[in-house]
């Protein structure tokens, strides 16, 4: 049986897992392995193929974490439902939709949400379909509010 050993270095494990029903849903998701959560570091026990599995998912959340210093269950479901073996999510460097009050950015935080600004741009109508709190609304109308003061200019 094989083995590999996280370590929570950059944060604090109760913060990460604060979600309640993260722990669950990893497990869920990896039900062929035996995962072992103690103090700073998570073990996991299986296959090779599933311990990497796991680990690029696992390390992938916790850089979100680190990035955004939350995490919603959207988010975890997206990367644990996710075929990609290295899921990564919107860098800072991609473009920004619009300035919001007092200049905050408005950008895309997920590649979903990226893909509704590319096809945007392609398309005069756009239907976005999917769960609750995945950004679909705060895209559109950060979209629509660019496309308004692109007019007015």
């Amino acid at each position: 049986m094989n083995e590999i050993k996280i370590e929570f270095k950059e944060i604090n494990p109760q913060s990460f897992f604060d979600n309640g029903n993260s722990l669950s849903k990893i497990k869920k998701t990896f039900p062929k392995l035996k995962l072992v959560f103690r103090g700073s570091f998570v073990k996991a026990y299986g296959d090779e193929s599933e311990l990497n599995n796991f680990k690029n998912k696992f390390n992938s959340l916790i850089n979100y974490f680190i990035k955004y210093n939350h995490m919603s269950s959207n988010i975890l479901d997206e990367v644990l439902s996710s075929d990609s073996k290295n899921y990564e999510f919107i860098s800072e460097t991609n473009k920004i939709i619009t300035y919001g009050v007092k200049g905050n950015l408005i950008k895309a935080k997920t590649k979903n949400q990226m893909k509704i600004v590319e096809l945007s741009n392609k398309y005069d109508m756009l239907f976005v379909v999917g769960p609750a709190g995945t950004g679909k609304t705060y895209t559109s109308v950060a979209l629509a509010v660019k496309a308004l003061k692109e007019k007015k200019n």
